[in-house]
């Protein structure tokens, strides 16, 4: 990414990937010279007011102030491409209720054909999870551990996410405001998110987190661990870690693109436990063989980059990227987390 701001003012903004850029600025002169050294300068081409790019489609509404991100084409694509574009049976979840892939699951020696369509419904699910489709995102991280040697078990399971996605075409992320130029109460361009970290009981912890701006979600991460820990407080503290490095290289985008964050960004989560180890940093006996790097959030806290606030599980929407949800639940988080809840901050009334 990169952004210039002259002495007038004017700012103007372009991120690229690989080959393709997107060019934005306050003053459309000075933009459009810029696109016309771009374009003598290099062999390409400009296509104005964009409504494509890298298979994520995007729809505006200039006067109302909001946007709508999905990915229609690509899932209907995927889907005919894997016989299953309007299923007579759609699923309500990526994941069957209950499920729980395992590494005993796995085939010694995968059929060609069927390890080739797994591998190629896995990929297409990650291209999706990471563009604009975060409510799959543990459904994904889940089957990508066993695209070496897939079983029948976990064929069954990439086929029902494709299931889900056949009932859940047209879901779209959404950005917007206020009349009164605020999202629920919050300044606009101002970044904040949830973070969680589940299944502690396993080897490792799973880390899941979405921040948000403007009403909908701009990055989120659902992962297992690196590394083993010791307790819940510490698989709880590594997660606050990579969601605090992820905030804080946001808020150094921001910063760039004329968005400065004014003020600690919140991060909402349900561990009393973290909480009390940032209130009260001595008090750490049983957290002293934390990693070093795990403190990495005590500075974000101490320089006031991020704020710890506490929030009761079921309304930390990051649960639905570290857990195989029941319907009512998945359903409430990611209509929080794709921005289509009328009230989708209700974390800043769930202070314990």
């Amino acid at each position: 990414m990169w952004s210039r701001k002259d002495s007038d003012g004017d700012t103007i903004l372009v991120a690229t990937h690989v080959d393709n850029s997107i060019v934005m600025g306050s003053n459309d002169d000075k933009t459009d010279t810029l696109v016309r050294e771009m374009l003598d300068r290099f062999d390409s081409t400009c296509e104005r007011n964009l409504t494509e790019m890298l298979g994520m489609e995007w729809e505006r509404n200039i006067e109302a102030g909001t946007s709508i991100l999905h990915q229609r084409a690509f899932t209907e694509k995927l889907l005919k491409a894997f016989g299953f574009w309007q299923h007579s049976k759609p699923t309500k979840t990526p994941q069957s209720p209950g499920t729980r892939l395992s590494a005993a699951d796995q085939s010694d020696t995968p059929e060609p054909l069927s390890h080739r369509r797994y591998r190629a419904i896995v990929g297409a699910l990650g291209w999706l999870n990471q563009g604009t489709r975060p409510d799959i995102s543990h459904a994904y991280s889940e089957l990508s551990k066993f695209v070496q040697r897939p079983g029948q078990k976990h064929m069954d399971a990439a086929e029902y996410c494709l299931k889900y996605l056949a009932g859940t075409v047209d879901m779209c992320i959404h950005y917007g405001r206020t009349k009164d130029g605020k999202i629920e109460g919050r300044e606009l361009n101002r970044l904040w998110g949830w973070k969680l970290e589940a299944d502690f009981a396993a080897r490792r912890s799973h880390t899941g987190y979405v921040i948000m701006m403007n009403g909908g979600p701009i990055s989120w991460k659902s992962v297992k661990q690196k590394s083993v820990s010791l307790s819940t407080a510490e698989s709880e503290w590594y997660a606050a870690s990579e969601a605090g490095k992820k905030l804080l290289y946001l808020r150094i985008i921001m910063r760039e693109f004329g968005f400065p964050q004014l003020g600690p960004m919140h991060l909402y989560e349900d561990s009393s436990a973290v909480i009390a180890m940032e209130e009260n940093p001595s008090n750490r006996k049983g957290a002293r063989h934390i990693d070093t790097r795990d403190h990495f959030v005590d500075q974000l806290i101490k320089d006031r980059i991020i704020k710890l606030v506490q929030c009761r599980t079921n309304k930390v929407v990051a649960d639905a990227l570290t857990k195989n949800l029941p319907v009512p639940a998945f359903e409430q988080h990611r209509a929080t987390m794709l921005g289509e809840d009328e009230a989708p901050f209700s974390a800043m009334m769930c202070r314990v």
